[in-house]
């Protein structure tokens, strides 16, 4: 039992049957041996057939059978049972670990007979090669832009996605369309195709806030080649330990907490052009504390940069919060918290910069040794409660009035003591007449 790439040790006897291995770059310019045509064969051919070449003719290298003729090895498995006077040998050479424990399957279940080329021979496909991936679908030039508004999870107070607050930043300057979930149903990957760029935006909706169809969607959408931005407040926390998460987002979830602000992490990011180095900007005070008390805390793969984290003031202050992602197919920004939240000159900036990145040339990945992911420390963490709905009253003690929102919020200060709203410092101030308690209701 083996690898076609390393079957030296049954050699002879794969000689003696007039099997021969061929990789790639070992296959000759010339006429492929035709096939016995009385032999059926299961065995699937690569489609990626170039006439004039016949080296591109297989993706992984071909199998050579005398009297048969020349059979794909990328998901194959090769049986080959050698008859001897006083024994018999089973050999079984595969393409990969996975084609190798398939190939178990086969035996045991007794079906790779079905794929029999004679007596004492059996190729059999059990998974398909491994294609080349069709050109990048990703526009550089922007113009036409779908704004998704998915409002299909549960929404906390107002029930906001930010489609307006997207809408308005892009309509003087592209072709917008909306397109809202709960009326125009789940658009499909050649809606998504008909434009240079999709906003997927959840706002401050969670539970299901994109549903299971939606993230197929959005993985075959980056697969083909595309501009995506996603944001919302529970993507994360919706799609923990799923792939959707780090094809997609390029981002693991961490916990949720309150956020009120984010900091400039990486200021020579394109989507980061224009705004200042160390730059904090504090979330707009028309909206109410459920709607900041429990938004995703994330990390980010080490294939991905962090433009943006969370601000001073906000509950586990640093952890990434805008993640950009880019290679030869794709770009992806991930604003893990609703888009809304950002005053107006800010939301401007970062979507125009962000559109803008979506036409130049993709960044080299960065370096594994740069990678310095986000550690969560002794914060405490609130893995086991969904974020609530509509605040709840904590899980001990009572949390107030708030404050009147966390003391007025003051004139917002100079962002640092935040005016006289309650001394921000101690978490808004003396949060009405109740104490903060340790839950993790906001």
């Amino acid at each position: 039992i083996g690898r076609f790439d390393s079957a030296d040790a049954v050699q002879d006897y794969l000689d003696d049957a007039d099997i021969v291995l061929l990789e790639p770059e070992d296959i000759e310019e010339e006429p492929t041996a035709a096939s016995d045509a009385s032999i059926a064969l299961t065995t699937v051919r690569s489609d990626l057939a170039n006439e004039e070449d016949s080296e591109e003719s297989f993706v992984k290298g071909r199998i050579q059978i005398a009297g048969v003729g020349d059979l794909e090895q990328g998901g194959a498995t090769l049986f080959y049972l050698d008859r001897e006077a006083d024994r018999n040998i089973l050999i079984i050479l595969s393409d990969t670990a996975e084609t190798n424990a398939d190939a178990f399957g086969l035996l045991l279940d007794n079906k790779f007979n079905e794929c029999a080329v004679n007596a004492d021979i059996a190729v059999c496909q059990t998974a398909n090669p491994e294609q080349k991936l069709l050109p990048s679908v990703r526009s550089s030039r922007i113009d036409k832009i779908l704004v998704v508004s998915d409002d299909a999870g549960q929404p906390r107070e107002n029930g906001q996605t930010s489609l307006v607050d997207y809408t308005e930043v892009l309509s003087a300057s592209y072709n917008v369309k909306d397109w809202v979930i709960s009326e125009d149903g789940n658009p499909d990957l050649a809606e998504l195709q008909e434009y240079d760029a999709v906003i997927w935006t959840t706002g401050d909706y969670w539970d299901d806030s994109i549903n299971e169809e939606d993230t197929e969607l959005l993985k075959q959408y980056i697969q083909a080649g595309g501009n995506l931005i996603l944001s919302g407040a529970s993507i994360a926390f919706d799609w923990d330990h799923t792939d959707f998460m780090s094809s997609v987002l390029h981002a693991d979830y961490l916990t949720f907490g309150e956020q009120t602000d984010i900091e400039l992490s990486l200021p020579d990011h394109p989507i980061a052009d224009g705004f200042t180095e160390g730059a904090v900007f504090t979330f707009t005070t028309s909206i109410s504390a459920a709607e900041t008390s429990a938004i995703d805390v994330v990390n980010y793969t080490s294939d991905a940069r962090v433009v943006f984290r969370r601000g001073p003031e906000s509950e586990y202050p640093g952890a990434p919060t805008v993640i950009a992602f880019e290679d030869d197919r794709s770009k992806i920004a991930y604003f893990a918290f609703p888009f809304y939240h950002l005053p107006s000159g800010v939301r401007a900036l970062l979507l125009d910069n962000t559109v803008d990145w979506f036409t130049r040339k993709p960044l080299d990945l960065p370096a594994e040794a740069d990678y310095q992911p986000f550690e969560i420390g002794d914060g405490g963490g609130n893995e086991e409660t969904p974020p609530p709905e509509d605040g709840g009253e904590g899980q001990e003690g009572d949390t107030g009035d708030e404050g009147d929102q966390n003391g007025d919020n003051g004139d917002n200060g100079d962002n640092g003591d935040n005016g006289d709203g309650g001394d921000q410092g101690d978490q808004g101030g003396d949060e009405g007449e109740g104490d903060q308690g340790d839950g993790t209701g906001p």
